[in-house]
């Protein structure tokens, strides 16, 4: 059964150069305010949808200018949604954000090397009590070394969280060939008894509720749920 996923696009300001939203057909569609939102919509297929788990994802990074008027409007009104209908919440995004954390499920970060080494500290501190909350999450990309990607996987293994290597879609979205490191990384990631750590091949696994306020069966919005 296929998981229930909410895209936003708020906006985003990481500027990663393999963002698979690049180029998206819903690209330049922004919510700002709770209007954007067609909350009734959004009631009705929470509803028909029997996963107890809802996405969040970008589009526009789910927490991007989260401390915004507008934008915790929004938030106040999805948690009051999901609440109601009794749906967890997992947010993905690449913002350290940490006013929600007693509000959602899991915390799926989307991190580069960079943006994982420069906050391994911080991230021991703010989930070594509660790992289970997150799921760190990283492309891989041709730039992401063999010795890079066992730092991430020794970091994980030690803090006892959650870890993804996803497939890497290039801009005209078409799914990456594996080159010699990918595929080094890859067998590494197969080797692994660990089950926390897992490799994530791209494909739509979601049924997706798009920032056009429509229903998708795919991320790239070529098959809409009449």
């Amino acid at each position: 059964m296929k998981g229930i996923s909410l895209i936003t696009n708020f906006g985003c300001d990481s500027d990663c150069w393999y963002c698979i939203w690049r180029d998206h057909p819903l690209e330049n569609i922004r919510h700002t305010s709770v209007m954007d939102m067609d909350w009734k919509k959004f009631k009705d297929f929470l509803q028909f949808f029997p996963q107890d788990k809802l996405s969040i994802s970008g589009g526009g990074d789910p927490f991007y200018k989260v401390d915004e008027l507008n934008y915790q409007n929004w938030w106040k009104c999805l948690f009051a949604v999901c609440n109601k209908y009794n749906k967890k919440i997992d947010i993905h995004t690449s913002k350290f954000y940490e006013g929600f954390d007693n509000k959602i499920n899991k915390l799926v970060l989307h991190v580069n090397y960079t943006r994982f080494f420069d906050n391994k500290e911080y991230l021991y501190k703010r989930f070594g009590n509660c790992p289970e909350k997150l799921r760190l999450a990283v492309v891989l990309v041709p730039t992401l070394s063999l010795y890079q990607a066992k730092e991430i996987i020794e970091f994980t293994k030690d803090l006892g969280c959650q870890l993804s290597f996803r497939q890497w879609v290039t801009q005209n979205h078409s799914i990456s060939e594996n080159v010699k490191d990918m595929l080094d990384i890859y067998n590494m990631i197969e080797k692994e008894s660990d089950t926390n750590i897992r490799y994530i091949s791209q494909a739509d696994y979601n049924t997706y509720y798009m920032p056009d306020n429509n229903l998708y069966t795919d991320f790239f919005c070529e098959n809409q749920i009449v």
